[in-house]
Order: structure tokens, then C-alpha cells, then sequence
């Protein structure tokens, strides 16, 4: 079986050929999935917006209060200690006292109040 080719098959060359074509250009109107995609987009940018400002106040408020605030400082308070009651402390105490008469010491008030 012998196949008669009249053509020989050669292999198939291509050429980058630019064409001109003459469209007008046209202007591209916004569709409408892009309108809202840019709604979106307005949208979290606001809300983003809203929060900073939000924070930037809360911050200048918080400083604010901290600033107004009066800062304490304790006082310097030295305690001396008290020196410790020992019984011969409590035995000159004693004795300090018995050694006063106490019935002369109001005798001059009993003569005023019988002359009332």
C-alpha cells in the first residue's frame, strides 16, 4: 500500500504579525459588582476610621486623668519606740507616787467646799 501524497506536508511556521484593528475606544463604565466592591471598601475603611478615632480620644482622655490626678506622698512619720516597762521601772513609779501625801494635797479643796 503505497499512499500517493500530492503535497508534501511541511511544518507549520508562525509569525507574530500585529494587527491595527480600528475599534473605537470606548469609555468602560463601572459594572455593577465593582460599585459594590468599592462600597465595601468605603465601608471597612470608615469603620477602621471610627476605631482609631475612638482610641486616639480614649487615650488623650486617659493621659488627661492621670495628669490631674494628685500624687500622695506619704508623710515621713519617725516612730520612737517607747522604752519597755520593766518592774523596776514600775517599782520607781511606784514609789514616786507614795512618797506624795495626796490627803494634804487636797485639803486646800475640802476647806473650800465647806465654805460653800
Amino acid at each position: 500500500m503505497e499512499i500517493n501524497n500530492p503535497a508534501p506536508i511541511e511544518p507549520a511556521i508562525q509569525t507574530n504579525v500585529k494587527s491595527n484593528p480600528q475599534n473605537p475606544i470606548m469609555p468602560v463604565t463601572p459594572t455593577e459588582g465593582d460599585s459594590s466592591n468599592k462600597m465595601v471598601l468605603w465601608l471597612i475603611g470608615g469603620v477602621i476610621l471610627i476605631f482609631l478615632v475612638v482610641g486616639v480620644i480614649y487615650w488623650y482622655l486617659s493621659k488627661q486623668r492621670e495628669a490631674n490626678q494628685p500624687t500622695f506622698q506619704p508623710a515621713s512619720v519617725t516612730i520612737k519606740p517607747q522604752p519597755k516597762d520593766t518592774v523596776d521601772a514600775l517599782d520607781r513609779d511606784l514609789s514616786a507616787l507614795e512618797d506624795s501625801n495626796l490627803d494634804s494635797d487636797f485639803s486646800s479643796l475640802d476647806q473650800d467646799l465647806q465654805n460653800l
